[in-house]
């Protein structure tokens, strides 16, 4: 699963009477809005979001299946996400990454970053930020992005809002997965071909980073 599942909101409970409107009658009770999951298919160059309720139900795919994002436009193919805290938007990188060192026929281009509303399933825009971007990891209040450039010497750390983008500089090439701690404060990012990993300060852009190698 390249993604994470947005929440639902809770169910009222037991017995609880839906509030007056007005002298017309009562409020209908709110719309049940599915726990999704979304995955990246790179050869089929598209999003997948799903009901995770149904499938914990033992439905089929396709009966689980809300509906598809087409990204063919974006080539080579989407190849990691990730999902602010919200539920609402998929950040995807569009890159060949790692597969070019293992298939000589992944479709050019270097890639880029595309936002998806996965309310409406339309892509909301893009941002270029560099050479075949990589893992995802975003902040707890769902403001930034951090994202592994694997041909580049740093990481794109994304205003998902402004969709801009600074550079924080990492010393190494190979730069693709990423994580946050679960206080927010703490990322790692994996480097070089030796399970190098690098520690940054999450709240501040990376701005204080420590290095491990040969992990």
């Amino acid at each position: 699963n390249s993604g994470r599942a947005g929440s639902a909101p809770a169910p009222s409970e037991p017995g609880q009477q839906p509030s007056a409107a007005g002298s017309g009658g009562s409020e209908p009770p709110p719309a049940h809005k599915p726990r999704r999951a979304v995955s990246a298919d790179f050869l089929n160059q598209t999003l997948s979001v799903v009901d995770v309720d149904k499938l914990k139900q033992g439905a089929k795919r396709s009966d689980a299946l809300i509906g598809k994002v087409d990204l063919s436009k974006y080539s080579p193919g989407p190849l990691s996400l990730a999902i602010t805290p919200d539920g609402k938007t998929a950040v995807v990188s569009i890159s060949g990454g790692w597969l070019r060192l293992l298939a000589t026929d992944v479709p050019a281009g270097d890639g880029t970053l595309v936002f998806v509303d996965l309310d409406t399933l339309q892509v909301t825009g893009e941002l270029n930020t560099g050479a075949n971007p990589m893992g995802i990891a975003i902040t707890q209040d769902g403001k930034h992005a951090y994202v592994g450039q694997m041909s580049d010497t740093y990481m794109a750390y994304v205003d998902i809002e402004k969709k801009s983008f600074e550079r924080v500089p990492t010393g190494n090439s190979w730069n693709e997965e990423l994580a946050i701690d679960d206080t927010g404060e703490i990322g790692m990012l994996t480097t070089g071909t030796a399970g190098n990993a690098l520690s940054f300060t999450a709240a501040d852009g990376g701005k204080t980073r420590g290095q491990t190698s040969g992990l």
